[in-house]
């Protein structure tokens, strides 16, 4: 009976403590409601619009983090390497949306990212026109290019080819894979930072070599080309050789 009264008198105890300090225990939970939601906002930003890369917090570089937005415009940039002049790398000029749009937001620049560890051919930048012009994309961070001022990003978009049905059940293509495995882009060197500390980036690397030595070995695309232009200049060289032959076929019997 002692013990149920003293845990009885301590409950009383612990209840009036509790109603005579109820206000100032309000205030504390709603403090700490404020700063854990001032936190998120400051680590997330909903309402942030990126349209350059020093905004562009370093944790969302880190944690590889997926925006979105709508492509406005892509431009073709210096050639990776020089001894490879028929691609080159592309900026997407990307309109970036929050996840939340603040009301009366001013109109700012376009985001400039670019496809990781991909060259475009002069084909491919049209077919990238066709598929990402004017149409929303999703872009995963990779890494902050300070020279070039982008973004290297695994993009993705529709396809606009497919039909009404199949864009509704497909999830959107990884362009980059799409324009290896066409040939109309080629695979860049390495990131050796990335590749050494980024999983993603590694397995999203590894797949773009498939897909070029797939579209290389089927002749697609920049393949094909350069196959047709061998066997032109041996088709030439016959017919050369032929005419020689019979220029001096017709000296012998004159």
């Amino acid at each position: 009976m002692d013990s149920n009264s003293d845990n009885s008198n301590f409950i009383d105890k612990l209840a009036f403590k509790i109603d005579e300090h109820l206000q100032e225990i309000r205030i504390g939970l709603c403090t700490i409601a404020l700063v854990a939601l001032g936190y998120a906002v400051k680590s997330i930003k909903p309402f942030t619009k990126f349209s350059h890369i020093q905004q562009i917090p370093s944790s969302f570089i880190e944690k590889n983090i997926k925006l979105n937005g709508k492509v406005v415009d892509i431009i073709s940039t210096q050639p990776p390497d020089t001894s490879s002049p028929q691609s080159t790398k592309i900026s997407i000029l990307v309109d970036h949306r929050p996840i939340f749009k603040a009301p009366f937001s001013k109109r700012s620049h376009p985001l400039s990212i670019s496809l990781d560890s991909v060259a475009v051919t002069e084909q491919g930048l049209t077919t990238l026109s066709e598929i990402m012009l004017n149409r929303h994309v999703d872009f995963v961070l990779l890494a902050v290019d300070n020279e070039s001022k982008m973004v290297s990003c695994i993009v993705y978009c529709q396809l606009p080819q497919l039909s009404l049905w199949r864009r509704l059940l497909s999830s959107p293509s990884n362009i980059a894979f799409h324009l290896v495995e066409t040939g109309l882009a080629s695979v860049t060197p390495s990131d050796s930072k990335l590749a050494v500390s980024n999983t993603l980036y590694r397995q999203y690397y590894q797949r773009l070599l498939r897909y070029e030595e797939e579209a290389e070995r089927n002749g697609r695309g920049m393949w094909r080309k350069e196959e047709e232009e061998e066997d032109s200049k041996t088709n030439a060289l016959s017919v050369w050789t032929r005419l020689g032959q019979w220029c001096r076929s017709r000296w012998k019997t004159s």
